[in-house]
């Protein structure tokens, strides 16, 4: 064998073995995606109707459609929390708005949960926001 010809075989065999290494990983990583939050007030009474809304995009700007967004709440121990009831699909502009009331008073953080698209639904958040409650 010339040793052109074993340099080209030597290099098939580094590319077949290096192939799988290549196309492996989540199957959501060619993604990157936000989801927004705003709230319609920022100081309710206990018991007063407001509204959380936002948008759920791909970072081309296109809209995740059709996924189920759920506004969770911080608990004073550092855990979160869904708040029942508070949950939705965006629409096919990838937006929301959900219908939201809090009873404990005091300053309340909330935020946003929605799953990814694809095979894999991995969960992502908004960033936090604060409600003042009455």
């Amino acid at each position: 064998m010339t040793n052109l010809r074993r340099i080209a075989v030597s290099g098939l065999a580094v590319l077949a073995l290096a192939a799988p290494l290549l196309v492996s990983g989540p199957a959501n990583a060619d993604y990157e995606a936000s989801l927004t939050i705003h709230a319609t007030d920022t100081t309710v009474h206990s018991g007063q109707q407001f509204r959380v809304h936002g948008k759920f995009l791909f970072g081309s700007g296109a809209p995740i459609k059709h996924r189920m967004v759920r506004v969770q709440t911080k608990s004073p121990d550092g855990h979160w929390s869904n708040i029942k009831g508070a949950k939705l699909r965006t629409n096919s502009e990838g937006r929301y708005r959900i219908r939201v009331i809090l009873s404990r008073k005091g300053v309340r953080t909330l935020r946003v949960k929605a799953h990814g698209p694809g095979p894999t639904t991995s969960p992502m958040w908004s960033k936090a926001i604060k409600v003042r409650v009455r």
